[in-house]
């Protein structure tokens, strides 16, 4: 019989008390759906992790950026979660919780594990688990890669102490080995070298062996040696994510953003995330850049972080854990600061995500020592503990309630921060989704333009804005759409949504010479991007050479292969080639995937009435009709099926409802007066419509 401790009993009561915190907040997210956020980025409109695990997206994802980042590990979980559970929001976020509170639980057992302390590692593991700044990791289901970087991390750090108590070469291939998937969520990481020596001084006292300073000198150096390979793993994988954020634009230059900017951003940024660390309020997914910063606040923030360094440092001897704790907290938010600029906002919230442990850790630690003389300790500590950790409870659920949906969210947004272009674009994307979405959509397109040009006012160079507002005054019918997305290309030439939109306009005005070039400039661009692919099939439709257009309608089929239209496209194109078994095999996958879709029916009808499969013809061109009783195509095919049997009188049914629908319709009438003339019914099926 296995004997449970007591202490194994206080252990699981802390572990299972943490999980039931973490789900008494995010217990709502299974009702979240994707955001226009990023999630249609990394998720809904990525083909790669759309089409689920395939030997394609598995390269993609190791070779391709994505939204200029290089995550290739996480990005393979979101095609495990397409697979597993289709477009299904509610999993995927529910995964995320998972992986928040097994690393609530890690980061309790470790703590404990290094230093013996219960209290104290309880404490920090539940700061953690329940601080609203990590509602957006959790909570936002594009920032997978920060919990699922963090599961592999903290793994990391299990072996790395088992190595440092028992130094073999298993614990230490171990801790390397789950260093480089950590590494392949997210690179914000790759502090982890300067960590494990802060590690090595305290808790784990590695350099505390003997009090002379040469031997101290002798047990660095072997510890530094130690970390070469893990620090050779993050210089690669730091060389590689510039470059790919390079590729992608995310990298703001010296004359956008100078350098003294963006230390006087980096230095007051870290006293804000301070702040917002003792007090959450006010929280929002993007924080604009501040367009000037007052040499009052940075000379302030920067005397604060020198004299808490100081403090430290001081403290070293007699509190350890202030040097450990501190300094992870400034090493590990680094990469992430400002000096090297990525994007246009100021900070983020996910950004603490990693970092918080070491503040945590402070704040752990010191209220037992603060506390260690108080004869009502016992009840003090319990007490202030609870004290604490439920107002963090009770905000970290309205925060993420915030993040249910895009309008919810980006609405919160513009009330906590003021001008901010990136809210008001992504909220008119949302009204505009919403407008399109009901009968009645009109409020929500005035809303949506009128967010937009606030977008625009508030950041004058802002491309999508534009590119966004153009879409949203077509779908009105109003004036200015295309001078909104050549605006756009102005400030974007490469922008691929920005060159197909002004392609569609172009082609809509009868330039198809003009529309091919901009779409082939699209596809260059963008490879996997299906609209650019489709629009071109259509456009070399248009301008006659099919098999140019069938190819790119294969593509994109091939790219979004659960998409019912690029399935049914595809088989007309092939029916336009007289390649009717292949055309057949198209339409059946585009009614497979779709029974409602009734070009579909119509193709798979002509597919197999060239194949002189009459009945299964005539049953798919009823299917057609049911679902769309005015398809002039479907009436005049199948009228000239029925009159090629005999069946004069339901022949002349259709063609005349063919011709009630298109008057002008020519062959429908000529066909007409030879039934009703009683002349030989020898009518053939019209040709398929074009695209």
């Amino acid at each position: 019989m296995i004997k449970i401790t007591r202490d194994q009993l206080k252990t699981a009561a802390v572990a299972a008390a943490l999980v039931l915190g973490i789900l008494a907040i995010y217990h709502q997210v299974r009702a979240f759906g994707f955001l226009n956020y990023d999630d249609n980025v990394y998720i809904t409109e990525n083909p790669h992790v759309m089409n689920g695990v395939t030997r394609e997206g598995v390269i993609a994802a190791f070779t391709q950026p994505i939204n200029a980042g290089w995550t290739p590990v996480s990005t393979l979980t979101q095609m495990i979660d397409v697979d597993l559970f289709g477009l299904d929001p509610g999993p995927p976020h529910i995964i995320n919780v998972i992986f928040h509170c097994s690393n609530t639980v890690l980061l309790f057992m470790l703590l404990r594990a290094m230093t013996g302390a219960f209290w104290p590692s309880a404490f920090a593991a539940a700061l953690f688990a329940l601080h609203p700044l990590h509602v957006e990791p959790v909570a936002w289901l594009s920032s997978r890669k920060d919990v699922l970087s963090m599961h592999f991390f903290l793994l990391t750090l299990k072996f790395y102490m088992q190595y440092a108590e028992r130094p073999t070469w298993k614990f230490y291939l171990l801790s390397l080995f789950h260093y480089l998937p950590a590494l392949l969520c997210k690179p914000m990481v790759v502090t982890l070298p300067v960590l494990l020596l802060l590690l090595d001084a305290w808790p784990l006292r590695r350099l505390a062996a003997t009090p002379v300073f040469s031997e101290k000198r002798k047990i660095f150096r072997g510890l530094f040696r130690e970390k070469i390979p893990f620090l050779i793993a993050s210089l690669a994988v730091c060389a590689i994510t510039v470059y790919v954020q390079s590729l992608g634009g995310a990298v703001r230059s010296l004359t956008e953003v100078g350098f003294l900017e963006r230390l006087g951003n980096a230095l007051v940024s870290y006293v804000t995330y301070v702040w917002v660390t003792v007090w959450p309020a006010g929280l929002a997914p993007y924080y604009p850049y501040p367009s000037t910063l007052s040499p009052w606040a940075v000379a302030g923030a920067a005397v604060f972080l020198l004299a808490v360094n100081a403090f430290a440092l001081l403290r070293w001897h007699k509190s350890p854990y202030l040097v450990t704790g501190w300094f992870w907290w400034l090493v590990t938010l680094l990469p992430v600061i400002g000096i090297v600029q990525i994007g246009s906002f100021a900070r983020a919230d996910r950004f603490t995500y990693l970092p918080h442990i070491g503040l945590f850790i402070v704040a752990a630690w010191g209220l037992e020592e603060l506390t260690r003389k108080l004869p009502a300790r016992r009840v003090v500590l319990p007490v202030g503990a609870v004290a604490v950790l439920a107002p963090l409870l009770a905000v970290s659920y309205v925060q993420a309630s915030y993040w249910k949906d895009t309008i919810t969210l980006f609405e919160h947004t513009l009330r906590v921060t003021g001008d901010n272009a990136v809210a008001h674009n992504n909220l008119g994307v949302a009204l505009m989704k919403r407008a399109r979405a009901t009968q009645d959509g009109g409020a929500d397109f005035a809303s949506a333009e009128s967010h937009l040009r606030e977008a625009i006012r508030i950041a004058p160079a802002y491309a999508d804005a534009y590119n966004n507002l153009g879409i949203a005054l077509l779908l009105q019918g109003k004036e200015g759409s295309l001078e909104s997305f050549e605006r756009t290309l102005e400030l974007a030439p490469d922008s691929p949504d920005a060159l197909i939109n002004v392609a569609n306009a172009r082609l809509a005005r009868g330039s198809v010479d003009e529309a091919v070039l901009l779409y082939q400039h699209a596809v260059s661009l963008s490879p996997a991007n299906v609209e650019a692919h489709y629009n071109l099939g259509v456009a070399l439709a248009q301008k006659g050479d099919v098999e140019a257009a069938v190819s790119e309608y294969e593509t994109a089929a091939r790219l979004k292969p659960a998409d019912a239209t690029l399935h049914a496209s595809l088989a007309n194109g092939l029916l336009l080639l007289n390649r009717a078994a292949e055309a057949q095999a198209e339409a059946a996958e585009a009614v497979r995937l779709d029974p409602k879709y009734a070009p579909a029916q119509y193709y798979l009808g002509i597919a197999y009435h060239l194949q002189d499969q009459a009945a299964s013809a005539e049953k798919a061109l009823r299917a057609a009709l049911d679902l769309n009783p005015d398809y002039v195509d479907a009436h005049q095919n199948l009228a000239a099926i029925l009159a090629n049997q005999g069946r004069v009188e339901e022949a002349i049914h259709h063609f005349s409802e063919a011709m009630r629908l298109d008057p002008a319709n020519a062959a429908a009438g000529e066909a007409l007066n030879v039934l009703r003339g009683d002349a030989p019914a020898s009518v053939e099926p019209a040709a398929p419509a074009s695209p």
